[in-house]
């Protein structure tokens, strides 16, 4: 029963609604633009040169710095057995088991 009465509620704020009606002028509004060939305003190319030009020269900067962090240090230890037996003894994963 309530459900029949949600039901009539719903349909019923649905009156004194008309439809949706377009302003009398909009089909002449879009003719006239369509024949006036008027348009957006282009983006310019030296905009896009510029702005490609930046994050180029963003990018070589970030790889400098990199390259220049990367190579001021140098890896002390060169020996990797000792490297990966320290490493492996921090983490725990050197074992004593004989398979």
């Amino acid at each position: 029963m309530e459900q029949n009465n949600w039901i009539n509620e719903v349909l019923e704020s649905t009156k004194g609604m008309q439809k949706a009606e377009a302003s009398p002028f909009l089909f002449e509004k879009i003719s006239n633009r369509i024949q006036s060939g008027k348009t957006t305003a282009p983006v310019r190319s030296n905009s896009i040169k510029w702005a490609f030009a930046s994050f180029a020269a963003i990018i070589l900067i970030i790889n400098v710095i990199a390259l220049s962090n990367y190579s001021g240090s140098e890896n002390k230890n060169t020996d990797t057995t000792e490297l990966v037996s320290t490493l492996g003894s921090e983490l725990g994963y050197n074992s004593n088991y004989n398979y």
